[in-house]
């Protein structure tokens, strides 16, 4: 197994012929950069398969005229989201993310020498088809009945498939 920065990857050029990352680019300050450095580490025409939290996510579920609506602050405010997980043993510990619009994704992958062949907004699944664990949460724990909710009204996650179509035309300042 390697271990490696996102934004300076340990592998040679033109290695992969698929690279792919579940929920990673939201934790990594400087997108352009890992983008880049996927690009870098692809053989011509390799894909990029990557999914992370819908900016929508960070919306809170309201009711507005009596219809469940969803509000963000200020979408286009690029920012750090801080908050604090609780571990099995008990402890906590500080996380945070880095929140970016639907258009950051699709700026970064195109000014890398990338084309999106696919963008996925998932639905989330009816409740009789969650597995049995997901049920339990949702029926015994507030946030996550609010959580199932809002999934329902809006996308909480999104799915991309890029191409490589040239190599990025630089490498962006870190």
């Amino acid at each position: 197994m390697t271990i490696g920065n996102a934004e300076k990857l340990p592998f040679k050029s033109g290695y992969f012929d698929v690279v792919t990352t579940a929920v990673s680019l939201l934790y990594v300050p400087n997108l352009e950069a890992a983008v880049a450095e996927v690009n870098r580490v692809l053989i011509k025409k390799g894909n990029f398969v990557f999914s992370s939290c819908h900016p929508l996510a960070e919306g809170k579920l309201l009711k507005y005229r009596n219809k469940p609506a969803v509000a963000i602050r200020n979408y286009f405010q690029r920012r750090i989201i801080r908050w604090t997980d609780k571990l099995p043993d008990g402890s906590k510990v500080g996380m945070h993310s880095y929140y970016r619009t639907l258009q950051d994704y699709f700026d970064a992958l195109v000014e890398n020498g990338f084309i999106v062949e696919r963008y996925l907004e998932l639905e989330r699944l009816e409740e009789n088809a969650l597995p049995a664990l997901d049920i339990e949460e949702i029926k015994n724990n507030r946030e996550a009945r609010q959580l199932y909710k809002m999934m329902k009204e809006v996308p909480y996650w999104i799915i991309l498939k890029a191409r490589k179509t040239q190599n990025a035309r630089q490498a962006p300042n870190l």
